[in-house]
C-alpha cells in the first residue's frame, strides 16, 4: 500500500472509499469491500484465478483502463504520478509516455534530475529527457522534463518519488509552480491536488516544503490502520 487513507469528506467522483492511493486490492475485493462499506445488497460471484499469489506483480494481458495507461509501465508509477493532475506540471498527456514523464518549460531538468538520483530511491531512475505534448498542458511547447524509469517494481515506490519530485519543483521555482484551480472532475469548489489525494494533509506538507520522510510516520499509521479493516475482504 501507498499513500495515505482517503478522508471521507473529501470523497468525490475520484474516490469514495477510505483506500489510500495504492490500496493493494484485487477488483473483487475492492467490490466487495465497498458494497459492504455503503451496505449494497448484490450478489457477487468471484472467479478465482489458478496460482495466483498476492506477493506476486501480476501483469497478465494489458488492455488500457484508461486512454492514458497504455501500458503496464504506466501502472507502476500512476499513483503517484496522478498527484501532477492537481499541478500546473505537465504528467506527459499528449506523448506516448504519460505519467512516466513530468516537465514544464520552466524547470532545469538536468539539475533536478541529479538531485533526485542523489536521493537514492529504491528501484528507480531517473533520466533527463526533452518533450512537446500535442494536447494537454504546454501543448506545442518544449518541455524540459524527467522520465521516471522503475527499475525493481518491488522496491519502487511512487508515491513518496512523486511527492519529492513535487515539493522539489515547487520549492525550487515558487513563481512558476501553481496547484491546479477547480473546476475538475465535477467539482467547483475544492481544489483538484485535494480531491486526488482525499485530503489536504499533502498538499500542506507540501508548501510547507516537509520531506517525505517525516510524513511517513503519520501515513504508515493510516495504513496500518486500513490493513487491519480490510483483512476480512482479502481472498
Amino acid at each position: 500500500c501507498e499513500g495515505n487513507v482517503m478522508l471521507p469528506q473529501y470523497y468525490s467522483i475520484v474516490g469514495q472509499l477510505p483506500v489510500p492511493m495504492r490500496h493493494s486490492l484485487t477488483t473483487a475485493e475492492f467490490l466487495s469491500y465497498g458494497m459492504n462499506y455503503y451496505g449494497i445488497d448484490l450478489q457477487l460471484e468471484v472467479v478465482p484465478i489458478q496460482q495466483w499469489r498476492r506477493d506476486r506483480i501480476f501483469q497478465g494481458t494489458w488492455t488500457y483502463p484508461s486512454p492514458n495507461m497504455p501500458t503496464f509501465r504506466t501502472a507502476l508509477v500512476y499513483p503517484g504520478a496522478v498527484m501532477l493532475e492537481g499541478t500546473n506540471l505537465s504528467e506527459g498527456r499528449g506523448t506516448t509516455r504519460p505519467f512516466e514523464m513530468v516537465g514544464a518549460p520552466f524547470i532545469d531538468n538536468i539539475k533536478l534530475t541529479d538531485t533526485l538520483n542523489n536521493m537514492s530511491f529504491p528501484g528507480v531512475q531517473f533520466i533527463p529527457v526533452f518533450f512537446k505534448p500535442e494536447f494537454s498542458k504546454f501543448s506545442a511547447e518544449v518541455c524540459r522534463g524527467i522520465l521516471v524509469n522503475p527499475l525493481d517494481p518491488e522496491v519502487f515506490r511512487s508515491f513518496e518519488v512523486y511527492y519529492e519530485l513535487i515539493r522539489l519543483i515547487r520549492q525550487n521555482y515558487p513563481q512558476d509552480f501553481q496547484w491546479k484551480q477547480p473546476p475538475y472532475e465535477f467539482e467547483y469548489q475544492r481544489l483538484p491536488i485535494d480531491m486526488i489525494c482525499g485530503s489536504s494533509f499533502i498538499r500542506q506538507s507540501i508548501e510547507s516544503n516537509v520531506a517525505f520522510e517525516e510524513i511517513q510516520p503519520v501515513i504508515d499509521g493510516q495504513v496500518r490502520s486500513y490493513v487491519e479493516e480490510i483483512g476480512d475482504y482479502l481472498l
